[in-house]
């Protein structure tokens, strides 16, 4: 049976590892994670060419140099995940798990590959895309939390009074007024969600509110209708960030 590349001690006992490729031991080296070139001096006669010597019970084996330290390539793996979720909200603490991940099983890959020379650029890659990672999670954190606090503030407005004033049709419009009253402490947003008549609506954005204070806003909608019945479907406080209002309307 043939014997398997890898390293293996140093048979010429000039250095800790060396290298076997299948078919006879090669000039690549290695001492202490430094690589090296040495080349063999003829072959003693009691050991053949092509045959690595047994390794001594006791004596650990280093790795294969192109098939081993699988932790890299997952560190590298991680790091990519980590990168592309890591800033995105709700998505930020997947990312942050990654990052996470990433750099804990980079390092120790990069202490591996100094003694083998395996997976050096993966272990790498793991590393900074991991300490990437890192960052874009906490900033999508931030964001996580900043939507939260948004969403929240558009489902609860605070105390107020709304009413409609008119409702007319003209010019092709119908045109409905009203008032609203801001009854909480702080200056406040709201966002009117008003029905036209027969089923067509029009939401209105009334800003800076301050408290105690009353703000005036005109909600309308093309169409006819001689007799239009206009009424208020709902209040809500800001949209989060110029979303769409109905993704956070049940």
């Amino acid at each position: 049976m043939p014997p398997v590349s890898g390293w293996y001690p140093d048979p010429t006992g000039r250095f800790e590892y060396r290298f076997h490729n299948d078919r006879q031991w090669t000039a690549d080296v290695a001492s202490n994670g430094q690589r090296y070139v040495d080349p063999l001096p003829p072959p003693p006669p009691n050991l053949p060419a092509g045959v690595p010597p047994p390794v001594p019970p006791g004596v650990p084996q280093a790795p294969s140099a192109g098939g081993s330290n699988g932790m890299a390539v997952a560190a590298m793996v991680c790091g990519i995940v980590a990168v592309a979720t890591a800033w995105v909200p709700l998505f930020g603490i997947l990312g942050l798990i990654a990052a996470i991940v990433a750099l804990a099983l980079g390092i120790p890959a990069l202490a591996r590959s100094r003694h083998t020379g395996a997976r050096r650029g993966q272990a790498i890659a793991g590393i900074i895309t991991g300490s990437v990672g890192l960052v874009l999670g906490i900033a999508g954190l931030v964001l996580t939390v900043a939507l939260f606090r948004a969403v929240e503030r558009f489902e609860d407005p605070g105390p107020l009074d709304v009413r409609l004033t008119s409702c007319t049709s003209a010019d092709g419009f119908v045109v409905a007024t009203g008032e609203i009253e801001n009854l909480s402490s702080s200056t406040r947003d709201y966002t009117v969600l008003v029905e036209l008549g027969r089923g067509e609506r029009d939401r209105v954005e009334v800003e800076d509110v301050p408290p105690g204070e009353t703000a005036t806003f005109t909600a309308r909608e093309s169409g006819f209708d001689p007799d239009p019945d206009c009424r208020i479907v709902s209040v809500d406080g800001p949209v989060p960030f110029g979303l769409d209002p109905d993704l956070f309307v049940d």
